[in-house]
């Protein structure tokens, strides 16, 4: 276990201000003896009011807050790292109060090799760990600590989103759909489908978002895999559905015999192979169609295709309303995964056909998908795959093939890299995707509030 001798400065200053400190035993703190990662702290106030404590390692300071009631009050702790010695500083109007623990062990073993000594902006990524026995959801620090884990209690994790209301929801073993808190606490395990879900998942406000798959049987004698779209809400019944079969003419999709569904679907044609999906804030789902490198914007209203931009410029089967501007670069795309919009209307996509995530900029009413970046990495990336905007310019991207992790700068220089394994020679993880968050940056849980002071 590694040990810092922590900083004093807080602590003698808050002395001077308030006298001698009490510490009679109305606040202790310690982590979770079953995750290292967690913690709380037993509170006992006189009256209901304002309570903060700061917890630091020694390099990363953060004050949880909240308004407590009277009596006896577990505040609960987040994004902790197993092995260290925290101290913590609790403050209740004049009462002061400071101690230290030591958080223990993981409860799985885990490979992150990190290289790159370039500035960078990344504070913690979500990625799922599938390192057997066990299928974890997990956020890592850009040192390659493990800041935060959970157990899905299943096999595989098929994707995971860290999402705006401080939870992570995933869907595992195409079979469940999972949201967990801060905690560990499973507030949503669906596993009663009657079809397979597969691929992607994403919580926007109370709807939880994801794909289903079915086959039919259309009038040439062929049968087509589709994809429906479904909103869940947060207890996991069914609110809105987009359905491929009947939208789209799944006999001009090219004949393939694809292996994804050979088992549930034996024979069928995987028509379009729906692999990403975004809802935006106003209701609509852009919705990824691997096999025709084309993505389609559904309006969440009437379930129209308000838009289809396809790879090519041009399109296949769905003429594309986007001509391709090439800019500095170019603006083709194919095979793409992971689509979404960022605030000021530009497009994301990984490119697989060309292992870089790339940015576009669309302009509905001049017709134009205009080059913006991009960011390659070395291939294969050929599945999954991801880009995230990071602060200052940066992006993160994560080739799932080879379970990269590359920041790259504001210039497109990739710097820090983090690569994952699994320790004894386990089949390497599911790195479907790695999505930068921070799970102290005013990040709320049962009305305690996480906020990095460092």
């Amino acid at each position: 276990m590694r040990r810092r001798r922590l900083p004093l400065v807080r602590w003698l200053l808050l002395s001077s201000a308030c006298g001698r400190p009490e510490t009679e035993g109305w606040v202790s703190c310690a982590a979770d003896p079953a995750n290292p990662t967690l913690g709380g702290c037993q509170v006992a106030l006189a009256v209901p009011g304002e309570f903060a404590i700061e917890l630091t390692d020694g390099e990363e300071t953060v004050q949880f807050s909240a308004e407590i009631a009277a009596g006896g009050v577990n505040v609960p702790l987040w994004g902790l790292v197993a092995g260290e010695e925290w101290q913590w500083t609790a403050l209740d109007g004049p009462r002061v109060a400071q101690g230290t623990f030591e958080s223990g062990d993981l409860p799985m073993e885990v490979g992150v090799e990190v290289s790159g000594a370039a500035p960078s902006t990344l504070v913690q990524v979500l990625v799922p760990y599938d390192c057997a026995p066990g299928a974890f959801a997990t956020v890592l620090d850009a040192g390659g600590r493990v800041r935060w884990t959970a157990d899905s209690g299943r096999r595989d994790i098929d994707m995971a989103q860290f999402t705006e209301a401080g939870t992570v929801v995933l869907i595992a073993d195409k079979s469940a759909v999972v949201e967990i808190d801060l905690l560990g606490r499973f507030l949503l395990d669906r596993d009663d489908f009657d079809l397979p879900l597969h691929h992607d998942v994403f919580r926007r406000g109370d709807r939880i978002y994801t794909f289903l798959a079915n086959a039919w049987t259309e009038g040439d004698g062929l049968s087509y895999v589709e994809d429906i779209v479904v909103a869940l809400d947060l207890a996991g019944n069914e609110q809105w559905r987009w359905d491929e079969h009947g939208a789209l003419d799944a006999t001009l999709a090219e004949p393939n015999t694809s292996a994804f569904w050979s088992s549930r679907f034996p024979g069928s044609i995987d028509a379009w192979h729906s692999n990403a999906l975004f809802p935006t804030e106003t209701g609509d789902v852009l919705v990824s169609l691997r096999r025709e490198s084309t993505v389609v914007r559904v309006s969440g209203a009437d379930q129209s295709i308000a838009w289809v931009l396809a790879g090519d410029g041009v399109g296949r089967v769905f003429p594309s309303d986007f001509s391709l501007v090439d800019g500095a670069g170019a603006a083709a795309f194919g095979g793409q995964h992971h689509v979404a919009l960022l605030p000021d209307g530009h497009l994301t996509v990984f490119d697989n056909d060309h292992a870089r995530g790339l940015e576009l900029a669309l302009d509905p009413g001049a017709g134009t998908a205009t080059w913006v970046g991009e960011w390659p990495v070395d291939a294969p990336c050929e599945i999954q795959s991801s880009v995230f905007p990071l602060e200052g310019g940066h992006r993160l991207v994560t080739c799932a093939t080879r379970h990269e992790l590359t920041e790259f700068d504001e210039t497109g220089t990739p710097g820090r890299r983090l690569v994952l394994s699994c320790p004894d020679g386990a089949p390497v993880p599911r790195t479907a995707r790695g999505q930068p968050i921070d799970l102290w940056a005013d990040v709320t849980v049962d009305g305690v509030r996480a906020t990095r002071i460092r």
